[in-house]
């Protein structure tokens, strides 16, 4: 287990997208044991520390292993004594990608009243950049969201979205023609922020997609040449 650094709590709510069939993976990637836990119990650490509200959002075979991870952690106790609210929301239709786990989200932010931006990652991302989550935060003030711009791609599962866009979201579902997150870029109030290459390291904005990219992480950390916690500065 990997202390994370004390960082200022301030930022109202985060999501966590556990519900992809990690096809090539082969398995679960959050439940993959990293630095001794696992993957998905990581990322739950490292966004306690600085969020108030966390949602996991999953499929619903995934919600008794995944509930049972936390139980049995040492991270119970600490929740037992927060003021962390942990939310847990199960996809209504397993086949529609992040973009349904994104809908349910917007519902249930929606119907509490839930009026600041919430922040999404996917399970499979090992490590967070506290200087850029601080600039996407400051963007997304005002608008419907703010997502990055690395290397001329978009990273639409690494930003902050307003639950304004509940019924966009619901109608590119019910059109079934493109149900890719990267559409989200061109919704109206959406807002492209670009990353400078400065302000990069080798481990921004990974994903451990496949088995490579597990071994090149775990050799990284072992090699002491890339961080053991999750939030990072990406100043150099």
């Amino acid at each position: 287990m990997t202390l994370e650094p004390e960082l200022p709590r301030g930022w109202p709510v985060a999501a966590i997208l556990a519900g992809g069939q990690g096809l090539r993976m082969g398995s679960d990637k959050g439940l993959l044991e990293v630095g001794g836990e696992p993957l998905f119990l990581r990322l739950v650490r490292g966004l306690s520390s600085v969020f108030s509200e966390l949602i996991i959002s999953l499929r619903a075979d995934q919600l008794s292993p995944y509930q049972a991870i936390v139980s049995d952690s040492s991270l119970n106790s600490t929740l037992k004594t927060s003021q962390l609210c942990l939310e847990w929301l199960v996809d209504q239709d397993d086949g529609r990608g992040p973009l349904e786990g994104l809908r349910q989200i917007f519902k249930f932010l929606k119907s509490n009243g839930q009026a600041q931006p919430v922040f999404v990652i996917p399970v499979d991302s090992p490590y967070l950049e506290f200087d850029i989550v601080s600039k996407l935060w400051l963007e997304s003030k005002n608008r419907r969201g703010a997502l990055p711009l690395v290397r001329n791609r978009v990273e639409p599962l690494h930003a902050f979205y307003s639950a304004e866009l509940l019924e966009q979201t619901e109608e590119a579902l019910r059109r079934g023609e493109d149900t890719s997150v990267r559409q989200i870029a061109s919704w109206p109030g959406v807002q492209t922020v670009e990353i400078p290459e400065a302000e990069l390291s080798d481990w921004s904005f990974l994903n451990l997609n496949a088995e490579e990219d597990l071994r090149r992480f775990k050799a990284g950390i072992q090699n002491q040449n890339w961080p053991s916690s999750v939030w990072n500065s990406t100043e150099k």
